[in-house]
């Protein structure tokens, strides 16, 4: 999930629901189509000539125009690259976007979606604009949806592993975000791997936040396969374009190598291909690696450090 263009947050214990409604039609730029406060953040949905927006907590999460790039370069790699695809597991990505992608590929039986905030897992089931968008699919019935926090759901799904494991969640922006990204949290996902599985995470974006971003890539990098004593996890950063977002990046690991050049999807997408694909793992200089290799760790959210410095350069 992106989250990284901000309008002050509206909703709070002094306002009810109908001033909110009626400032925020002020603050958006689109009119407001859909609005409501759940336990953890404030949900908008704003529509304009076909261009429907997500908002949480006054954070751009998706515009229809060009989110399925995002969710293209987040899904089809590694679902390309993996060799079983039989049951995946998407953390964060309550809107439904990646699993609709997921659900393209041929073989996949289940599909467990894990969102912290139930309410935008309804809105996602029910709103017709994103029902729409989504292509109504929360309601296959291979997808098990789970109201959760993503690390208690693993901790609890005690022996159980996943083909694939998409990570769609909040970049790192505050200490809190950045321990899902910490090498003990990461650590934890990738014990559910199965052992010819692979992983993808999407890792903020390399030319407006260059050190975060490879500081995921660096921290995922230092996990073993199929936990401690394994070879250390294959780990190939890449990147796509998402106009309303800028350069933005991802991370593929497994225990097999990425070889970009055999990655094909079998049917026809708007964006990638096998020739964009492989283009994508191709890093400029002025994204590429700089400094020390960093390891973001639980006792130093140094990935919210070097992520808020980084924005700050670019007005954030």
């Amino acid at each position: 999930t992106v989250t990284v263009l901000s309008i002050p947050m509206i909703a709070g214990v002094a306002f009810s629901d109908r001033i909110a409604i009626g400032l925020e039609e002020e603050l958006y730029q689109d009119p407001v189509v859909y609005s409501h406060s759940s336990r953890h953040q404030r949900i908008v949905l704003t529509q304009w000539r076909g261009d429907l927006r997500l908002f949480l907590n006054g954070s751009l999460q998706f515009s229809s125009r060009d989110e399925y790039r995002y969710h293209e370069a987040l899904v089809h790699p590694v679902m390309a690259h993996a060799e079983r695809r039989d049951h995946v597991l998407v953390l964060g990505g309550g809107d439904g976007l990646a699993v609709r992608e997921l659900l393209r590929w041929p073989g996949v039986q289940t599909i467990d979606l894990v969102d912290l905030d139930g309410d935008v897992l309804d809105m996602a089931s029910k709103h017709p604009a994103l029902l729409a968008l989504n292509e109504g699919s929360l309601k296959d019935p291979r997808v098990r949806l789970h109201a959760s926090d993503a690390l208690r759901f693993l901790q609890a799904a005690k022996g159980k592993r996943w083909d694939v494991i998409v990570m769609d969640l909040p970049d790192p922006s505050t200490p809190e975000l950045s321990r899902l990204y910490a090498r003990s949290s990461l650590r934890l996902i990738a014990r559910h791997l199965a052992p010819d599985g692979a992983l993808v995470t999407q890792a903020t974006s390399p030319f407006f936040a260059r050190r975060a971003f490879w500081c995921i890539v660096d921290s995922i990098a230092s996990l073993e396969a199929g936990g401690p004593g394994g070879p250390r996890l294959k780990t190939r950063p890449y990147r796509a374009t998402i106009p309303s977002f800028g350069p933005w990046g991802f991370a593929i690991a497994s225990a097999r190598a990425v070889d970009e050049t055999s990655l094909k999807v079998p049917f026809v997408t708007k964006h990638i291909t096998g020739d964009t694909m492989a283009h994508s793992f191709l890093i400029p200089p002025d994204e590429a690696r700089t400094g020390d290799r960093c390891i973001n760790r639980l006792n130093n959210a140094v990935l919210a450090r070097v992520y808020r410095r980084g924005w700050s350069h670019f007005g954030e």
